[in-house]
């Protein structure tokens, strides 16, 4: 009997551990996350700065007037891949006119959106939900892509 707790108490124990360094790592992901956006033009001023324990919201501008859209991001970090797919899929129902169509290579499962002033990116790998809105579709992909290299996993 004796085993059997000291096996069930290390592999918690191992658990728990393995939680808390992902939950003090998710700041680490949020900072380097604004540092990739931010490289993208020295323009860029920040606006919003929203941070919980399991979501972040910066909104960036480029200082142009409300005619030239600015950076948009949000990264939810889940306990599961099927939070995150959950969190993904409550922002689409969310949105007036659908995800957009199907963007290969970039996490377990992406969608691009061309608008008039911006193309939205929204991408889930593994336990991590990012929602990017750029200027551009060159800038929302180069940023998703920096994004998704820093997500453990597929």
């Amino acid at each position: 009997m004796k085993p059997a707790f000291l096996t069930f108490l290390l592999l918690s124990l191992s658990f728990y551990t393995s939680m808390t360094v992902v939950a003090q790592d998710f700041p680490s992901f949020m900072a380097k996350s604004k540092s990739i956006v931010e490289a993208k033009d020295t323009k860029l001023k920040l606006v919003v700065r929203e941070e919980k324990e399991k979501e972040g919201v910066y909104i960036w501008s480029l200082g142009l007037g409300p005619e030239v859209p600015g950076i948009r991001l949000r990264i939810s970090y889940g306990a599961s891949a099927q939070e995150a797919a959950e969190r993904m899929q409550s922002v689409i129902n969310f949105l007036p006119v659908g995800p957009g169509p199907a963007l290969k290579g970039l996490g377990d499962e992406a969608y691009i959106y061309k608008g008039l002033r911006t193309t939205n990116i929204r991408f889930r790998k593994s336990k991590v939900f990012v929602d990017i809105s750029a200027p551009s579709e060159e800038m929302a992909k180069d940023i998703a892509n920096k994004l998704a290299d820093l997500v453990p996993g597929k």
